[in-house]
Order: structure tokens, then C-alpha cells, then sequence
């Protein structure tokens, strides 16, 4: 089972250690059955019911030994459970964050995300469960060998009764599985949508009938989905239950009525009985846990698919960066190419020649379709150039140092309010200009690393978005249709101030923009179509600008 293999590589020997707190947990917990029947069969013996106080004191010193062992291995467990959790969920951030950005997007961030939260839960709770499973299991099985003591007939017919409950849910048990890695599809499917109607709040507000077309046809239906599979899988281990409890019951019946036929003696039948009923709850103990080990399980494979996925593109991160002067990034011949997944090759960005120097402003252009954006992605080094070769200063750089010379706002950037891997602190006074620099002083303040809010306008978190680009001082500032959502007047000034006195202070910028008005003030302008790129004379960039 993949549950105790992960415990097992998670403590070692400790899990033995522990284990035998539970062990005699259990052996405890059954102790107290022929304890008691022993008393009574003192007490049945005796003219006079004395109470003999060493029996007192075994008893509750059975009881306390148990306790203690139980909450020994209890606490073991749990707190092996909760940090089991937390390292499943930091180890697999841990992959991912380190995995090739293109294969990322394949695993896909719903997988990801349910991996990390339901998973990683299931995975714990389960862990946790496996506490009160184990100690009742050892009781179930003290208890089968007081029955082989008391009776081999009775040990015998209940091995047997065992045997058909076992044998039925073990020709169930495929198909119960199944049922689970549906609900889990299910609810990932279900997360999704559930992401769509928060993340796209405003688009649904504003468009009734897509609010009521995603609560209605996709959330309600794959909620409804999830349900009805979880039901099935429920009562295919409900009906697991009734069987083993008509079997017990029956070999209750078969106890009280054929053992006096067979001339068992009547205390014998009583004490057979009683034991039947004692151990049947331990059993439902194991029963009732099979449910979240089986989810366990499958939760686990989910977990390894995306972590052996995330670990054959890992890409290696350096302790320390290589810092070093940048004057001049050269595409040569670079290619890249979308793969289906009939490995037929989709959209192709190349062969492109494209060159940078040290404080250019380089324009780019083209259609929805046309490649900037995957451009982008080949540029700031998110994606691998399948064919060609990218040069920095003449020579190709490790990876990791080529991306340190970027400050990106993608179109789909994610705005953070904390200024996150600035190693030598930012200066308040710094930020506090660029705020009024920006016009944002009314809307934002900044104090220990963090901004106040991130609650703006799309291009007032744009402006905020470049204040904390600006703010990392990388060489390479790269911009995608960044002053599309900007008013007249602000644009105006990022095109003919702001962008200038970058320039001056010798900061590379590379932007994706269809702002023709402004063509003049760049050194290049490069349009995109169906892929290639091609460099927009300097006469057609007067025209434009005219």
C-alpha cells in the first residue's frame, strides 16, 4: 500500500518503534475481553460476589497501559501526519517551481492545484486514520486467537465468515477504485470552473446569461457528477458493511443455535457470543478506514504522476547567479514549434534573426496570431528555442543567468503586493517617486516591503506592475501592450518621457505595441506575421508616425 511505503520512507526505523505502542495498544484493548469473562466466571463460581480489589487494579491498569500506549502511538501519528502534509505539498512546489516553464503549461495548473490542496489532505487524513485502523486490527486479531482458545469449531466458522466478506469486497474492490479516480477528475474539473466564475467575476457580472451558463451547465452538472460517483462509491462500501454484518450475525445464529446441538456447554456459548459481538466493532474500524486509504491511494498516484512529470524537466537552479554585463542579445536562425499531442507539430514561431543592444527601444508588432507572444516567451528564456541558437555578447549563457537580465510584464502578468526577491531592500523613498511618478500615490502607499493595495484599475496595476519591474534594475525591461488599458495623457508620457529617460539610463526595452503614433521614438520597430519576423523600415516608421 503506496500510504505505508510514504510513511515509511518518511520516519524509518521510528515507524517500527511506534508501530509497537500500537501493536500492544491493541493487544491491551483485546486483554480486557477475557479479563472479563474471567471475572464473571469467578463471580459465577462464588457463592458470594466479593469484589477482590487485585482484580480492580489489573483492570484499570489494563485500561491506563492501554491509553497510554494508544496515546504514545496517537501522537506519533499525528504529528507525523501534519508534517506529512506540509512536505508533500512544499516537495511538490519544490518540483514544479523548478520544472521547464512549456511543460508546465501541459501538466496544467487545475492538476497542479488539486495535487497540492485535496490530495495532499486525503493523503494526511488518511495517514491519521491508519492510527485507530492498526490498533483495531491488532484487536481483531487478539480476539480470533482468544475464539481459537475458547472454540476450533467456532474459530473455523468465523475464519470462514471472514473469508466471504474478504472475498466480496476484494472482487468490489476494482471497480470501487475506479469510482474514486472518477470523483477525482470530477472534482478537478469542478475546481476549474469554480476558478473561471471567481477569477472572471467582472465578465460574468456583466453577461448574465455565461453566469448562469458556467453555475448552471458546468459547475451544477459536474457537481452533481461528483456527487453521484461519490454516492456510488459510498454505497458500494455501505453494502460492504451489510455483508459482513449478516455474515457475523448469521455465525451469531449459527453459535446459538448449533453449538448446543454439537454439546457445547452453555458458558462457553455465551462467552463464543460475546466475543463475536466485542470484535465486530474493530472490524468496522478497518472497514470504515478502507474508504480513505483507497483515495489515499489513488491521491498518491496523482501526486507521483505530476511529481515524475515535473522531475524529467527539471532545470537546474544555481545557488548564486552569475552576474555580468549585457550590451548585446542575438536571435540566430532560433525556431520553436507547438507539439500536439499526436506529436504532430502545430504553430511555428521562426526562423528568426533578431538583435538587441545595450539601452535600444525596440517596437514590435503584428495580429493576434502572429507569434509575439510566444516571441516573448522565447525571449525572456520561458520556452527553449527547439532550433537555433540565442547569444548574449556573441556567447550562449546557462539559462538560468540569461533570465536575470529580464523584467517582464506579460499581458497576463500577475500583479504581487510584496516586493518579492529584492535581496538588499528597497529604499521607501525610491518607491514613494514612483508612485507619484506614476500618479498612484492617492491609490497605493508602500511600507515593510509591501504595498497597501492591488485592488486597481487594469492600468492603474499596470503602472504598478512597471513600478516593481523598475524596481528589480534589470537591463531588460520587456512590456507587452502594456499602454493598451492607459489613458491619453498617461500614454503620451510613457512614450515620449517615461520610455526616453529609461533609454538614457541605458535599460533595454523590448515592447509589443500597436501604437503606431509613437513608432518614431523607437530604434526599431519588427513586425510579427504567421510566425516570422521582419524589420519596418525607418521611412515607414516616419509614416506611421506623420
Amino acid at each position: 500500500m503506496r500510504i505505508l511505503k510514504l510513511l515509511y520512507r518518511e520516519t524509518g526505523y521510528r515507524l517500527f518503534v511506534f508501530g509497537l505502542f500500537g501493536l500492544l495498544s491493541g493487544i491491551l484493548h483485546a486483554a480486557i475481553l477475557p479479563f472479563i469473562t474471567f471475572v464473571i466466571g469467578n463471580y459465577a463460581s462464588s457463592e458470594f460476589q466479593v469484589i477482590n480489589l487485585l482484580h480492580v487494579a489489573l483492570y484499570f491498569g489494563i485500561v491506563l497501559a492501554m491509553i497510554v500506549c494508544q496515546r504514545t502511538f496517537s501522537r506519533f501519528m499525528t504529528s507525523l501526519t501534519q508534517g506529512l502534509m506540509l512536505r508533500i505539498r512544499i516537495s511538490l512546489l519544490d518540483t514544479v517551481r523548478r520544472a521547464n516553464y512549456y511543460q508546465y503549461e501541459q501538466i496544467g495548473h487545475g492538476e497542479i492545484y488539486t495535487a497540492i490542496t485535496r490530495d495532499a489532505t486525503i493523503v494526511s487524513n488518511s495517514a491519521a486514520s491508519i492510527v485507530y485502523a492498526s490498533t483495531a486490527l491488532v484487536t481483531a486479531l487478539a480476539c480470533l486467537i482468544y475464539l481459537a482458545y475458547l472454540s476450533w469449531i467456532g474459530f473455523a466458522a468465523t475464519i470462514l465468515t471472514m473469508s466471504v466478506g474478504i472475498t466480496f469486497y476484494m472482487i468490489r474492490q476494482r471497480k470501487i477504485k475506479k469510482i474514486f479516480q472518477d470523483v477525482r477528475e470530477s472534482e478537478t474539473i469542478f475546481f476549474k470552473h469554480i476558478n473561471e466564475l471567481l477569477a472572471g467575476f467582472k465578465e460574468v457580472k456583466v453577461n448574465q446569461s455565461k453566469n448562469d451558463d458556467i453555475y448552471h451547465n458546468y459547475i451544477g452538472k459536474i457537481s452533481h457528477r461528483t456527487t453521484n460517483f461519490m454516492l456510488r462509491g459510498v454505497n458500494f462500501y455501505l453494502d460492504n458493511g451489510y455483508v459482513g454484518q449478516l455474515s457475523f450475525l448469521g455465525l451469531i445464529a449459527f453459535v446459538l443455535f448449533g453449538f448446543p446441538l454439537l454439546g457445547i456447554p452453555v458458558t462457553s456459548i455465551l462467552s463464543y457470543i460475546f466475543v463475536i459481538l466485542y470484535i465486530m466493532g474493530p472490524i468496522e474500524i478497518v472497514m470504515n478506514s478502507i474508504p480513505g486509504l483507497t483515495q489515499s491511494n489513488i491521491s498518491l498516484e496523482s501526486i507521483e504522476r505530476i511529481r515524475e512529470k515535473a522531475e524529467k524537466i527539471i532545470e537546474e537552479i544555481p545557488e548564486q547567479q552569475n552576474k555580468f554585463d549585457f550590451q548585446r542579445l542575438d536571435f540566430k536562425q532560433v525556431e520553436f514549434a507547438y507539439e500536439e499531442d499526436n506529436d504532430e507539430r502545430q504553430f511555428r514561431v521562426g526562423p528568426i534573426d533578431f538583435q538587441v543592444g545595450r539601452g535600444n527601444m525596440v517596437f514590435i508588432v503584428g495580429g493576434n496570431g502572429s507569434g509575439k507572444t510566444t516571441f516573448f516567451k522565447l525571449l525572456t528564456g520561458l520556452y527553449k528555442a527547439q532550433k537555433g541558437e540565442i547569444q548574449i555578447d556573441g556567447t550562449r549563457v546557462a539559462i538560468s543567468d540569461y533570465r536575470s537580465l529580464f523584467s517582464p510584464i506579460f499581458s497576463d502578468f500577475y500583479l504581487f503586493d510584496t516586493l518579492y526577491g529584492m535581496e538588499h531592500g528597497v529604499s521607501e523613498k525610491r518607491v514613494t517617486e514612483l508612485l507619484q511618478q506614476m500618479q498612484l500615490e492617492h491609490k497605493v502607499s508602500y511600507e515593510d516591503s509591501n504595498f497597501s493595495t492591488v485592488s486597481l484599475s487594469t492600468g492603474q496595476r499596470k503602472r504598478l506592475a512597471l513600478i516593481i519591474a523598475l524596481l528589480e534594475e534589470k537591463p531588460i525591461l520587456v512590456l507587452d501592450e502594456w499602454a493598451a488599458d492607459q489613458d491619453p495623457q498617461f500614454r503620451q508620457f510613457f512614450y515620449e518621457n517615461l520610455l526616453p529617460e529609461l533609454r538614457k539610463k541605458d535599460v533595454t526595452i523590448i515592447a509589443i505595441t500597436h501604437d503606431d503614433k509613437y513608432f518614431h521614438v523607437a530604434d526599431k520597430v519588427y513586425k510579427m506575421d504567421e510566425g516570422t519576423m521582419s524589420e519596418i523600415s525607418e521611412q515607414a516608421k516616419i509614416q506611421k508616425a506623420l
